[in-house]
């Protein structure tokens, strides 16, 4: 798996139980589950051996491996006998297992068994240098159920993979706002849950923004819709370059953005403040804003955004006041 197996990933914990229990049962030093990327190379991606010298993520060369032969095992329901696919490599076979550090052989007993997921070859191998437990048919019968564990735990992991993968795309556009990317009104809520619950927990500081673009009415009824757009995402942009990585950067609904900023206190949030007035001054893209602050994690995020939302208006106001004055 080029990606690898995770901590906590069900797929790997699986097969490892399944693994243990083939070994023990089978009396093998050793079975691996590897990925092929070249002939007679492979990455170890899950290994349950004594020695342990293997580790997952080696690069394992099989050296000297003879011809496999495919081998039919007669079973007692069936005149035909049942056909495995498992590649059983016969005394007195030559084979080392071995990667950049370590060499392990001449392995005397021997079974492989390749599958593919997704395009990609793995292969199973349970090894030994001493005779196991079971008989030959029944090792290979062994071998030959726990591939087809493998096979489908990877393949249940992949379509789970897959699945999960479609339902970001689909929160990332149910979440976003479609003209500017940044969160919309129902993707900024979510950040405000999931900073709300880590407040609670860690009583940390944090500051919410709230912005009007200014003058978008005008935009809009003197050089059309489009201009207003092309307004708007760029007063999106200086947002969005002016915060951390960390900040939750929101489209509100027409001219109504928002900034939820984690730890930051309030005198954070000033300087925060006045960096923004200086961006806007300089680009020439006029805004009205308020902000507040919970330095100990006692005031909810939502209240705080009413507080910024009233000092948001009384600027607004202000500014308009100053405007007629000026005029005047």
């Amino acid at each position: 798996m080029r990606q690898g197996f995770l901590p906590g990933d069900e797929a790997r914990a699986s097969i490892i139980t399944a693994m243990d229990k083939v070994r023990t049962t089978c009396r093998a030093q050793g079975v691996l589950l590897a990925s092929t990327f070249e002939h007679r190379l492979a990455t170890v991606e899950i290994i349950r051996s004594s020695p342990s010298f293997l580790r997952a993520g080696d690069t394992l060369t099989i050296r000297r491996l003879p011809k496999v032969i495919r081998t039919k095992v007669q079973t007692s329901n069936s005149t035909g006998g049942y056909q495995a696919d498992v590649h059983f490599i016969p005394k007195p076979a030559y084979v080392e297992l071995s990667n950049d550090l370590f060499s392990y052989g001449p392995v005397k007993s021997i079974y492989l068994r390749s599958f593919e997921v997704d395009k990609e070859e793995f292969f199973v191998c349970l090894y030994s240098n001493s005779k196991m437990a079971l008989p030959e048919d029944a090792l290979i019968m062994t071998v030959e159920m726990l591939t087809l564990h493998c096979e489908n735990a990877l393949k249940l992991r992949s379509a789970l993979g897959k699945v999960t993968q479609k339902l970001d795309v689909v929160q990332t556009k149910a979440s976003s706002d479609e003209l500017t990317g940044l969160l919309n009104r129902y993707g900024f809520t979510l950040a405000i849950s999931k900073e709300q619950k880590r407040r609670e927990r860690y009583s940390m500081p944090v500051s919410v923004f709230v912005f009007d673009l200014d003058g978008l009415k005008n935009i809009n009824d003197t050089y059309g819709h489009k201009a207003g757009d092309q307004h708007i995402q760029r007063f999106a942009a200086l947002l969005d370059r002016t915060c951390r990585s960390i900040d939750f950067t929101a489209r509100l609904g027409g001219d109504e953005f928002a900034i939820l900023a984690p730890h930051t206190d309030s005198s954070s949030a000033e300087q925060m403040a006045a960096r923004l007035r200086r961006v806007f001054t300089e680009n020439g893209i006029p805004a009205s804003f308020g902000y507040a602050s919970d330095d100990g994690g006692t005031v909810a995020i939502n209240d705080l955004i009413v507080i910024a939302d009233a000092q948001m208006y009384a600027n607004k106001q202000s500014r308009k006041q100053l405007q007629r004055r000026n005029v005047g």
